[in-house]
């Protein structure tokens, strides 16, 4: 997401990126909670995305999806770096 910076701690999207535009979509039809269908909550707006089929999102819920997915995997990220250097740091006793 490209953004503007206002100052040192506000960020507001470009005009390019209108939050109301509309992207295609289609969420994996597997999960990590299983094949349930996806809810997606911004700014008290909420909208349920069935899993597998290919649905126009405004660019607000597919931004916050985008975010969740990679806040996910940098989570995991970290999990496994821990679980290596604790690997590591046993493998000396």
């Amino acid at each position: 997401m490209k953004n503007d910076k206002i100052n040192d701690e506000l960020l507001i999207p470009s005009a390019a990126e209108d939050p109301e535009e509309l992207v295609d979509y289609t969420a994996p039809l597997l999960g990590p909670e299983g094949p349930r269908d996806l809810f997606i909550a911004v700014n008290g707006e909420s909208v349920r995305v069935k899993r597998g089929v290919p649905v126009k999102l405004r660019r607000k819920f597919y931004e916050a999806l985008m975010n969740a997915e990679q806040q996910a995997y940098d989570a995991w990220l970290q999990r496994e770096k821990a679980a290596k250097a604790a690997s590591s740091a046993l493998a000396g006793f």
